[in-house]
This record gives C-alpha cells, sequence and structure tokens, in this order.
C-alpha cells in the first residue's frame, strides 16, 4: 500500500487534474477498510458470537478460534478441529437428500 502510495502521489504530481477526484483520500480509505477486513481479533469474536446464537441448531460445528493464535502478531486466524463430526454430518444429510429424492421420485411416477 505504501508503494501505491508514492505512486498515487506522483501521479497527482504529475496530472493535477487528478486532484479532483481525491486519489490519496481514497486510498486511504481502501487501506482502513483492508485494516479492518484482516482483524483476525475481531473475526475470532465474531465466530465466537455466530456460534454461541446457533448452539442449538442442528449443523455442521462451526470451527472455534484459539485465542493466543488470532491477531496481527500472529498473522493468521487459528480454529480448532471439529473432529470428524462434519463427516458424520454430511453421512446425515447424503440419506435425508437420498430419502426425499425417492420421496420425489415416487410422486412424480404416481402423477
Amino acid at each position: 500500500m505504501r508503494a501505491l502510495a508514492s505512486r498515487t502521489r506522483l501521479a497527482v504530481r504529475l496530472a493535477p487534474r487528478l486532484r479532483h477526484y481525491q486519489p490519496l483520500r481514497i486510498l486511504d480509505e481502501i487501506w482502513n477498510n483492508l485494516r479492518k477486513e484482516t482483524d483476525f481479533r475481531q473475526e475470532a469474536r465474531n465466530i465466537r458470537r455466530f456460534a454461541a446464537a446457533f448452539a442449538d441448531w442442528p449443523t455442521p460445528p462451526l470451527r472455534l478460534p484459539f485465542g493466543s493464535l488470532c491477531g496481527w502478531s500472529a498473522g493468521f486466524l487459528g480454529q480448532d478441529d471439529c473432529e470428524g463430526r462434519w463427516a458424520s454430518y454430511l453421512a446425515g444429510l447424503q440419506r435425508l437428500t437420498f430419502a426425499l429424492a425417492l420421496q420425489l421420485r415416487e410422486v412424480t411416477v404416481s402423477l
């Protein structure tokens, strides 16, 4: 982003008409939004809130974040493992889909 900002400043100096479009202000806004989007601590909080809100739902379990592995210092969002629960959920979903397909077939044949 610093390289892009320096190139933008150079472009504004070379073509003063660009000032009308406020390219440095736009670049600053993009940079601020990128920092917000890659705030892993905030993302970890969002995942925990989402998991708490939908804890009673029969959906696949969420991979919860590890507190010490989330943030700018870690550089990534560390999450736990689902321990095979996802596979059992998919198997149940597959059985349900197959049962629904059979029922649709019976309805279609009877028409």
